[in-house]
């Protein structure tokens, strides 16, 4: 027990020893310092950079929310080739198979024809009667169970809808300075209630 102790002892006392050489050592202490030093300054450029991006990407999104807001309250003149278009852009988000779905608008009166599987079918029409300038919707969708015999709907990744920001491979500036703030309150939240515990 003893010998198990002492050599612990001398372990210790080695790696202190080695540790203070690397830092006290006065050939190369100025070059670890200054090499340290630059660590830092890189670290804080880096994460001034990535709060400038963030703070972009917050601005442009906060102006874009208030254009649509705006766009929302203004009286839409778009033709029906804009509106079709305004269909089709969101049909890869609601449906795995958007190539098989045709819109035609006429007079803001959107028509949806071809091949749509079940699931995807009611959050498809909600989705394209939220879009600006549609007044009416005629459905003509072919709705299916599943995939099974119909060419048009093989393959595909079903779809219900907008993926969330966060569960992006890349997330916006924005959502990656939400993902680190809330990491860094959970953080400081799990050192609080260890400090009080530890009381």
């Amino acid at each position: 027990m003893e010998a198990r102790s002492s050599l612990g002892a001398f372990l210790a006392g080695a790696g202190l020893g080695a540790l203070g050489m690397y830092f006290l050592d006065p050939d190369s202490a100025r070059r670890r310092q200054a090499l340290v030093r630059d660590q830092l300054v890189h670290a804080v450029h880096e994460a001034r950079d990535a709060a400038r991006v963030a703070q972009r990407d917050v601005a442009n999104r906060v102006r874009g929310l208030v254009a649509e807001t705006r766009s929302w309250v203004t009286p839409d003149d778009a033709s029906d080739a804009v509106v079709a278009e305004r269909i089709r852009a969101i049909f890869g988000q609601w449906v795995s198979h958007p190539r098989a779905i045709r819109v035609e608008v006429t007079d803001g009166v959107a028509t949806l024809e071809g091949p749509v599987l079940a699931a995807e079918a009611d959050g498809l029409r909600r989705a394209v009667r939220h879009v600006r300038g549609v007044r009416d919707l005629v459905d003509r969708l072919e709705v299916h169970e599943d995939a099974a015999g119909i060419p048009a709907l093989q393959g595909g990744v079903p779809r219900t809808g907008p993926r969330s920001e966060l569960l992006q491979a890349r997330p916006s500036p924005a959502a990656r300075l939400l993902m680190a703030a809330a990491g860094l309150a959970a953080n400081g939240t799990a050192l609080r209630l260890g400090a009080e515990r530890g009381r």
